[in-house]
Formats: structure tokens, C-alpha cells, sequence
């Protein structure tokens, strides 16, 4: 009896040594019946459960790691999160499901959503999925004058920002310096991306990328901090395709070349009723200009739909300045109160063509009351230049033809409508 007793002792005892090995217990997972966001506060604890307003996490990385492991995709941020270029907030694989990060609607100012700081706050990187609302990302000027950049959306990676989502006061002489894109994004619901300065693309830089504004979204106010400055609002290059809809617009951005938007080998496609108004070009050299838009590295611009390109100004190309590229309208687009302020070598106040520049108008679309000195409507210097679907009106003899848009009202010294200089 005693041998059985001891038998049964050491079996008991060699469990106990199997569970303490290599096989420990299993944690519980939290209970999250009811719960609907984490919760996100700078003097919480990355130890709280993060499931209630009074037991926060402390980082939003924290929050991160939880939400793409559970059913739980919102994440509520409260007040403001200081960011350097150590403790930048990279974004890895969360999954292909939307992880919202939001602020609180018509939060007090203390707890308002604010992440700023210099360096590049956050880079989103893999297959993840992020959608910001009700939240402002802030640069500031780091130790030695270092600059700051808003979010990297890099490649297979998708960004949304959404209700009330701002991007402001970053800089730096780099590119892309509100955000830069190789991923995708969609910018909806009032989303903004303002006083930004960067050189090429201040507020956005598309590279590769997919972009979509819609609903109100908007690109504004973004200038250059270096000289040889590109897209004060946006650039999109190497095959990057920006898309604006839904009366999102690109307004009152400045820089050397396309003070809204420069197209270097990508597109832009406006409908909708989308706008680029009140840009600025501020460099006279040849090629150089397009205060709404410059075209070059042939790229492509159509307009659709009431689509609107108005009241910019540049040197050359005061609506659009094409250096090797083509500009579409169609749809009754309009280009409407640009100016181009140069001279001789210069001119179009609302379309400039270069080299292999190429303009297409149909479909009740309208180049009207622009002014410039040479080439109120249009100053062209190809002689490949072929207009199609077009009618000119109140201009000197020409040879080209068109059907059914417009080019009419516009003023100049040298060619009301069209001035041709080729050489």
C-alpha cells in the first residue's frame, strides 16, 4: 500500500513538472463584452486594460497591438501625444480590417486629439488599414532647426482620413512633407491638409501612389521652404494617380512650379465639380509655371463633369502650363480667371504649351476670361498642338479647328484668345 502511495505521489509530482515546463498556462484573454473602443491617454498605462475612459492606454502603438488582435476596431484618443524622431509611431501589418483612430466629437480643449512634434510622426507600413477622425496631426521644429513630416503611407499600406482629420504645420526642404505617398489614401468628409512647406509636394507628394479627395476634402495654404520648389499643394510623379471628386478642392497653395498641383509622369483626374483655385507659380523660367497646374514628364490632366480651374496666377500657364504632357476637357469643364503675368516668352493666362504639349477641348468645355499679356486663352509653342471638338471665338485667324468647346473672352495684348509663337 505504501508503494502505491509513493507511486501516485511521483506521477502527481512529474504533472506539476510538465505544466511548469514547456507548456505554461495559458493567459486569459480580457472580456470585452460591451466594449466598443480602447482608449488612449498620454498619462494612462500601457498596463490598463485600455477598454474605458478611466483606465486608459498610455501610447497609441498600444492600442494598435490590441485592436488588430481583436474584434475591437476603434480606438478613442484623448488630449494631446508629444512625438520626436525616436519615438516615431510605425504602423506594421495591423490587417486588411479599418482600425479607426479618432478624437472626441466636440471635445473641451484639453481633450482634444492632438499628436505633434518633429521628425516624421508616423509611418504606415504593410498590410494595414488606418482611418483617422476628429484628429490633428501638428509639426514643430525640432533641436537645430530639424523639420517635421506628417505620416509615410508606404506601399500596399491604406490611409483614410476622414471627419475633420487635419494635417498642419510641417516642414522641411525634403518631399512629401504633409504626407507622403506610395500607398494609397482617401481624403472624405471635410478632411484637411493645410500650412504645410515642403519642396516638392508641401502638402502631398504621390509617388507611385493612388489618391482620392472627395466630399468636401481640401488642400490649402501649403507653401515652399526651398527654392526649386514643385506642387505646393500637391505632386504626383512616377505614375501616381490623383482622382478629386465631390467638390474637394486645391486652393491658394504656392510654389515655383504648379502651385497647386504638379504632374511629373502621373495623373490627375478631376470631376464632380472638384477645383483648383487661387495658386500661385512664382518662377519665369521657360517650362516652368502652371499656377493651377504644370504638366510635365508627360503627364495627364482631364477635367470632367463641371470640373473648375480658377482664379490662379504664374509667370507662364496662369490656369495650366503643359511641358510635355496633355491636358482633356470634356463635360463642361472650365478654366476661367487665371492670369499669367510674363512676357514674351511667356504667356497663356489660361493654358501654356510647350514642346510636346497637347490640348484637348470638347464637350461644351470652356477656356474663358483669363488675361495675359501674350495668349489671353492660350499661348502655344508646339507646332504639333492639335485642338479637337473645340470652337474659338472673337480671335485673330488661325489654323486650327474645333467642334463643340470654347475658348472666347479672354483678354491680351497679343492674342486675345490664342497667340501662337513658334519657332
Amino acid at each position: 500500500m505504501k508503494r502505491f502511495t509513493w507511486v501516485l505521489i511521483c506521477l502527481a509530482f512529474a504533472v506539476l513538472l510538465s505544466a511548469c515546463g514547456s507548456s505554461p498556462a495559458k493567459v486569459a484573454e480580457p472580456d470585452l463584452t460591451g466594449v466598443t473602443s480602447y482608449y488612449v491617454r498620454a498619462n494612462g498605462s500601457d498596463s490598463n486594460a485600455g477598454t474605458s475612459e478611466d483606465a486608459p492606454f498610455k501610447t497609441l502603438a498600444r492600442a494598435l497591438e490590441a485592436a488588430s488582435k481583436t474584434p475591437v476596431k476603434k480606438i478613442t484618443l484623448m488630449g494631446t501625444f508629444s512625438i520626436n524622431k525616436e519615438s516615431c509611431i510605425n504602423i506594421n501589418n495591423t490587417g486588411p480590417d479599418e482600425i479607426l483612430v479618432m478624437g472626441k466629437p466636440n471635445a473641451n480643449e484639453n481633450e482634444k486629439a492632438v499628436i505633434k512634434g518633429h521628425g516624421t510622426l508616423i509611418v504606415l507600413k504593410g498590410n494595414s488599414n488606418i482611418r483617422l477622425e476628429y484628429i490633428t496631426l501638428h509639426g514643430e521644429i525640432g533641436p537645430n532647426n530639424a523639420g517635421s513630416r506628417g505620416i509615410i503611407v508606404e506601399q500596399d499600406a491604406t490611409l483614410t482620413l476622414g471627419r475633420d482629420a487635419v494635417i498642419t504645420k510641417f516642414n522641411m526642404a525634403n518631399i512629401g512633407v504633409g504626407i507622403y505617398l506610395e500607398g494609397t489614401l482617401f481624403m472624405t468628409e471635410n478632411a484637411i491638409i493645410t500650412d504645410n512647406g515642403g519642396r516638392i509636394g508641401g502638402g502631398l507628394m504621390i509617388k507611385r501612389g493612388n489618391a482620392t479627395m472627395r466630399d468636401d476634402a481640401a488642400i490649402i495654404n501649403n507653401t515652399p521652404c526651398a527654392r526649386d520648389s514643385g506642387g505646393g499643394g500637391v505632386a504626383v510623379v512616377e505614375n501616381g494617380t490623383l482622382t478629386m471628386q465631390d467638390r474637394s478642392s486645391i486652393a491658394g497653395n504656392e510654389a515655383e512650379n504648379g502651385g497647386g498641383v504638379l504632374i511629373d509622369n502621373g495623373t490627375l483626374v478631376m470631376k464632380d465639380n472638384a477645383t483648383i483655385l487661387n495658386n500661385i507659380s512664382s518662377d519665369r523660367r521657360e517650362g516652368w509655371g502652371g499656377g493651377g497646374v504644370a504638366i510635365n514628364g508627360y503627364g495627364t490632366l482631364t477635367m470632367q463633369d463641371n470640373s473648375s480651374i480658377a482664379g490662379n496666377k504664374a509667370e507662364n500657364g496662369g490656369g495650366v502650363s503643359i511641358n510635355r504632357g496633355t491636358l482633356t476637357m470634356e463635360d463642361n469643364a472650365i478654366i476661367k480667371n487665371n492670369e499669367a503675368t510674363g512676357g514674351v516668352i511667356t504667356g497663356g493666362g489660361g493654358i501654356s504649351i510647350c514642346w510636346d504639349g497637347e490640348a484637348i477641348l470638347k464637350d461644351n468645355s470652356l477656356v474663358t476670361e483669363n488675361k495675359a499679356s501674350y495668349g489671353g486663352g492660350v499661348y502655344t509653342k508646339s507646332k504639333d498642338i492639335e485642338f479637337t471638338g473645340g470652337s474659338i471665338r472673337n480671335s485673330y485667324n488661325h489654323e486650327h479647328t474645333f467642334q463643340t468647346g470654347n475658348i472666347r473672352g479672354n483678354i491680351a495684348e497679343n492674342g486675345t484668345d490664342i497667340y501662337e509663337n513658334y519657332h
